[in-house]
């Protein structure tokens, strides 16, 4: 398919009916925050009435084929929906990681979501060794501390784990949560039209990603 930008692809998941689960979001572009910040504000605030959001990137060169993205750019979880001052103050550190790296670019957007809650484990799968390109699903994860960001941003004692799984052995997994969570990624790949992904992920206490 068309390559979209992270939010826009999130949009085009978030209208099918897939074993993952997109949290409620809203984008749009920078330039437009840049010119009118109070009514993207005010586009937050009615859409996320009294929730704790996340304000994430979605820069134009994220989620390139070449190169993963995940931790690239800064993400400013659990704001408060009715704080109209730090909404603001996480749109600009978010545009801010963007222009420490590069010129802001036409394409560059930030999406707002509601915070994922009551996390028993969060990290990134890649459908493929990053490195090498070997037909392995690896999964980064946290199963202990309940954040949904420290494998991301590198940071915390249990950011570090890793799993190696064959593409061609799930079947022949134990485990039920990275069975589920698996499924739920060969599905995605289906509806991407790609085995060539990376996922930041979040399971619930019922197991649900």
């Amino acid at each position: 398919m068309h390559k979209l930008s992270k939010a826009r692809t999130l949009e085009f998941l978030n209208n099918k009916k897939i074993l993952f689960t997109i949290p409620d979001l809203l984008y749009f572009p920078v330039v437009l925050f840049k010119e009118a910040p109070l009514h993207c504000v005010n586009k937050i605030q009615a859409r996320f009435q009294d929730k704790s959001i996340v304000v994430r990137s979605s820069a134009a060169d994220e989620d390139v084929q070449t190169s993963s993205s995940a931790g690239k750019y800064e993400s400013v979880l659990n704001i408060y929906s009715n704080n109209s001052e730090k909404i603001t103050e996480a749109i600009d550190r978010v545009i801010a990681s963007y222009e420490k790296k590069r010129p802001l670019m036409p394409d560059d957007e930030v999406i707002i979501q509601e915070m994922v809650q009551n996390t028993t484990m969060s990290g990134v799968i890649f459908t493929h060794d990053l490195n090498t390109g070997a037909p392995y699903y690896v999964i980064n994860y946290d199963d202990q501390s309940g954040l949904t960001d420290t494998v991301t941003s590198g940071g915390g004692e249990y950011a570090n784990r890793t799993l190696y799984i064959h593409r061609n052995s799930i079947n022949k997994l134990r485990s039920e949560r990275f069975t589920k969570l698996l499924q739920a990624v060969q599905e995605l790949e289906e509806v991407m039209g790609s085995q060539f992904l990376d996922i930041e992920f979040a399971l619930g206490e019922d197991l649900t990603p």
